[in-house]
This record gives C-alpha cells, structure tokens and sequence, in this order.
C-alpha cells in the first residue's frame, strides 16, 4: 500500500506547492493509516517512509509517500 505521507516541516517551498496542488480529501499522518489497519485487522510486514523525486531533476524531493508492505493474505469467505 502506497499513500502519500503529511509535509513535514523542513520541506522546501517546491514540496508545499506540490502539496496544494494535490488536495487530497483523505490524506492522513502513518497513525492515520495504523488506525485503519488495525481496524480492519491487517497488520504490515514492512514500513517506510519515502522521499520522491522526479525523474528530471534527480535528487530534488518533490514529496513522501509511506510504503507499507504486506504478507499474503487470506482469501475472505462468505
């Protein structure tokens, strides 16, 4: 699962106008995302926090997207 992470407050000027650009209704902090999780009773094998460039200007943060990593899950029945 891949959803992008809060600004944090170090991010550039380049970061919080991207961030406007993108007003996603249902972005949440990582204690966001765990509630839901554990809500739903799944819990990640692996998480992280990523920073994401552009592929132009390699090296230059554009934004963070949390990463959470799943193992196989069970088929639901019924």
């Amino acid at each position: 699962m891949i959803e992008p992470d809060i600004l944090r407050p170090s991010d550039s000027l380049l970061v919080r106008s991207l961030y406007k650009l993108e007003r996603g209704q249902f972005r949440r902090p990582p204690a966001g995302y765990e509630r839901l999780m554990n809500e739903a009773g799944v819990r990640p094998t692996e998480f992280s926090s990523e920073d994401v460039s552009i592929d132009t200007l390699p090296g230059l943060t554009c934004g963070h997207l949390l990463v959470y990593k799943f193992g196989p899950m069970e088929a639901a029945h019924g």
